[in-house]
């Protein structure tokens, strides 16, 4: 999991690479699957929350943003984490994106 965690904050702030944002989705959704899959780990949910609050604004694809926001809403279902404060931030951030392509 340190390993994708990494991999995400280094493609991400690359500054060789035209679509660093881009780079960092693959990283980042392996962090996810891995907390998904290993759900008694409570830790791993916290880092994949954190992975989301801090570069899930790089998400475009509207199904990966639900899948987003599902995993979000199953941390705090699961474990009891409140991740509204995320799921509002990431929509707001989304939001704006959107309206800067159209």
């Amino acid at each position: 999991m340190i390993a994708h965690t990494c991999q995400v904050y280094l493609r991400l702030y690359n500054p060789n690479s035209n679509i660093a944002q881009q780079d960092a989705i693959g990283p980042m959704y392996s962090v996810i699957g891995l907390a998904r899959s290993n759900a008694w780990v409570e830790d791993a949910n916290f880092v994949a929350c954190y992975i989301l609050r801090a570069c899930g604004h790089c998400i475009t694809n509207p199904e990966q943003r639900d899948q987003a926001i599902s995993f979000l809403d199953y941390v705090k279902d699961a474990v009891g984490y409140d991740t509204q404060g995320i799921v509002d931030m990431l929509q707001s951030r989304w939001t704006t994106m959107d309206r800067f392509i159209e």
